[in-house]
């Protein structure tokens, strides 16, 4: 089987618009990778363009999370690790369809009061900017929504995320609330 793009993901983060770019590497490496324990649990929300989602977050293995959206025909099953960088906080996370694993799209999230995580993702003209003036390797996926895979190092990805890009790096993707009792 061949490797498939992380396109699949949108399904899930509903950014067909927005197409987020993918990376070859993770932030970090899933070995000896903290579990976050407040994204632990069922978390409900929508991608502010009215696509509900009911994100089904657990341990895995070791520092490795399950991303599951059971409500779609076929629920789409993903897994993720955090990184820190800072004070903000990362998931590395790819699409795990069958035996074939695609890349990671980098997510930035916030846990805030009231039991509410906020969700961003890497915004791709940013990033398309920086691949063609030379400041980060990556190339078009070739797909017609103008994807983008990133090819660089995590250790230059970080420097590229830590450079002073701020919240232009990243788009909003959305709000989601625990699902108490579940």
């Amino acid at each position: 089987m061949g490797r498939k793009p992380v396109a699949p993901l949108l399904g899930l983060l509903a950014l067909l618009a927005a197409c987020p770019p993918e990376s070859e590497n993770p932030l970090s490496s899933p070995k000896g990778a903290v579990i976050d324990q407040a994204l632990l649990g069922v978390w409900a929300g929508d991608d502010g363009q009215g696509t509900k989602l009911e994100l089904h977050i657990a341990v895995k293995e070791g520092g490795v999370m399950s991303i599951v959206d059971p409500r779609k025909g076929e629920p789409l099953k993903f897994e993720a690790h955090a990184t820190a960088l800072g004070a903000r906080k990362y998931l590395n996370v790819r699409l795990i369809d069958g035996d074939d694993v695609g890349g990671y799209v980098i997510v930035r999230y916030e846990l805030r009061a009231g039991g509410k995580l906020s969700v961003w993702t890497m915004g791709s003209g940013v990033v398309r900017t920086a691949m063609e003036s030379g400041a980060l390797k990556a190339r078009s996926s070739g797909g017609g929504l103008g994807g983008i895979v990133i090819t660089d190092t995590p250790e230059k990805v970080i420097a590229f995320i830590n450079a002073g890009k701020g919240d232009k790096l990243w788009e909003k993707f959305g709000t989601f609330e625990r699902v108490k009792g579940r």
